[in-house]
């Protein structure tokens, strides 16, 4: 490699870095491919030719296979866990509970309780509120899993018949089909819990929802709603070959299922880049 060549190499990772500082949606991606050129620079500069260059540019779509293969492969998932009442996460783990609260508060709802559940290495915390004029129920949910701590807002509005409208913000592409009774509008991360409402409302229209034929929300029932769609949710994807029950009777990721994970790490790839 000369020096040429690698001055190109560190002024395109400079631009990349750069590119991606910024935090625009146009040039995050600019910056993505910058950061995917330095990578085919440097195997191409290294000798590797055209070849090169590639094989090295790919290990960024393959890079998490190394998770998939060794902490995913072996993850358990409950089938029937219960949602218990649980004391929020303290304030250097969720220091936005409080504000995003406040939020749901100010837009008219009432606080319907906090509950979660943990299991294999995780913790999910629910804080439940109830929107009585809109039939609405909502949620801020934080997941913490293996050091990485993340959280979601959702709104959902219940049919007699038991299927969902749900819109949230979740962060990722989910890690497990959607079963059929919910279908999800899924918005931006930025947009405030009054946003999110109005984008809901919307939602509703789309659908060609009958709000009079909706029932009033009952907070009694939050827990084993939220139960019983985890447990649809498993069972929809165990028929979809995305999850497997071992000989010790836990649900476990299938191979297919590692496939589908790494699909959706691709699709994230694309949509934050």
């Amino acid at each position: 490699m000369t020096l040429p060549d690698l001055m190109l190499i560190c002024g395109t990772a400079v631009l990349g870095t750069a590119l991606r500082s910024v935090g625009h949606e146009v040039t995050d991606k600019l910056g993505a491919l910058a950061i995917l050129a330095t990578s085919f620079l440097t195997g191409y500069c290294m000798g590797g030719g055209w070849i090169g260059g590639l094989l090295l540019t790919s290990l960024w779509f393959f890079l998490p296979w190394l998770e998939l293969l060794t902490r995913v492969r072996r993850m358990r998932i409950p089938s029937a866990q219960t949602l218990k009442e649980q004391s929020p996460p303290g304030h250097e783990i969720f220091p936005t509970l409080r504000n995003l609260s406040s939020e749901f508060e100010d837009a008219g709802f009432d606080r319907a309780g906090d509950m979660g559940w943990d299991w294999d290495g995780h913790r999910q915390f629910f804080r439940l509120f109830i929107h009585h004029e809109e039939k609405l129920e909502g949620a801020i949910c934080l997941l913490e899993q293996n050091g990485i701590v993340f959280y979601y807002v959702s709104l959902s509005t219940r049919m007699p018949d038991g299927t969902g409208r749900v819109t949230w913000n979740y962060p990722f592409a989910y890690s497990l089909k959607t079963p059929p009774h919910l279908n999800l509008n899924r918005v931006r991360g930025d947009l405030s819990v009054r946003d999110l409402l109005r984008r809901h409302r919307d939602f509703l229209i789309r659908e060609c929802v009958p709000m009079d034929s909706v029932p009033p929300p009952v907070a009694s029932d939050f827990a084993g709603e939220i139960q019983q769609d985890m447990q649809l949710q498993i069972s929809h994807n165990m028929r979809a070959g995305v999850l497997r029950m071992d000989a010790k009777g836990d649900v476990r990721y299938s191979l297919r299922g590692l496939f589908f994970l790494w699909i959706q790490f691709l699709r994230d790839l694309v949509r934050f880049s």
